[in-house]
C-alpha cells in the first residue's frame, strides 16, 4: 500500500482512495497514477512560477546550512 497525503480534490472514486486518520491512502499503482495525474492537472502556471521564484532563497538557505534534507522553506 502506498501512502499519499492528497490535496482537497476528491473527484476520484473512493475505491482508489481510503481515508485513514484524516489522511488519504492510495491503494494501488494504477490509483497512484490517477491521483497524481488529477493533482497535476490542477496545478496552475502561476503556482509553478511562484515555486520557481522561491528557488534562489531555497538554494541560498541550503548552501548556508551545508545541504541536507531538512529545509522546507
Amino acid at each position: 500500500m502506498v501512502y499519499l497525503l492528497c490535496g482537497q480534490s476528491t473527484a476520484l472514486t473512493l475505491s482508489c482512495r481510503e481515508k485513514k486518520s484524516g489522511n488519504e491512502w492510495v491503494t494501488s499503482v494504477k490509483c497512484m497514477r490517477e491521483v497524481l495525474e488529477e493533482e497535476w492537472n490542477h496545478v496552475t502556471i502561476a503556482e509553478i512560477n511562484k515555486e520557481i521564484q522561491r528557488l534562489p532563497t531555497v538554494m541560498e538557505h541550503c548552501l548556508n546550512v551545508h545541504g541536507g534534507n531538512n529545509y522546507n522553506g
